[in-house]
């Protein structure tokens, strides 16, 4: 994947600005940490692997995985806006567990993160501990369509199965600082309890 990685930096009207790390984003700072890359599909490699995913087209390799939390301390983060955008494969819980510091540091953070809980099960995280995980740290908008937000007085798995009219949800998240507001691009907010 490196290969690709920088020849799209390399194309990048910004490239002199970009820092690239080859690392796994987690909980911790570890060398020899597994990684499975599916072999037609890269966006279906993941730091998790459940049974039934063993008989597709996967290999095991072995990165060292890093923590936000190391590449963020040499800022001066009180001072600074930080936006994040994760999409992980069910991993999410492990890599905002590994910015917790950093968070606590900056006053001003938007992010972006996907939310599966197909995949957040095969990754053992459960749902609602996660989500109040969010909450606690976050203003948490879940992300309707191009003009519909949804905030809720208190998130759960069951509210947003009850949301979306399904069992298993994927839907992105927008977290938002108390310090950030949300743009007033959004024709709709709505807060549901």
């Amino acid at each position: 994947m490196q290969p690709y990685i920088e020849r799209s930096k390399t194309a990048h009207p910004n490239r002199s600005k970009i820092q690239t790390v080859y690392a796994m984003a987690s909980d911790v700072d570890q060398e020899n940490q597994s990684f499975y890359i599916h072999e037609y599909w890269s966006g279906l490699s993941s730091a998790s692997l459940a049974k039934a995913d063993s008989l597709k087209p996967y290999t095991q390799h072995y990165i060292t995985s890093i923590t936000l939390d190391s590449l963020l301390s040499k800022h001066a983060l009180p001072k600074e806006r930080l936006l994040f955008k994760i999409d992980v494969e069910g991993h999410e819980e492990k890599v905002m567990k590994g910015m917790l510091h950093s968070i606590e540091r900056c006053p001003r953070m938007l992010g972006f993160i996907e939310f599966d809980s197909k995949y957040l099960a095969k990754s053992g995280t459960d749902a609602d501990a996660f989500l109040t995980f969010l909450e606690q740290r976050f203003n948490v908008y879940i992300y309707i369509n191009n003009q519909e937000l949804v905030r809720f007085g208190r998130i759960s798995l069951t509210k947003l199965q009850a949301l979306f009219k399904k069992q298993n949800i994927h839907t992105d998240i927008i977290l938002a600082s108390n310090d950030v507001d949300i743009p007033k691009i959004y024709s709709q907010l709505t807060l549901l309890e």
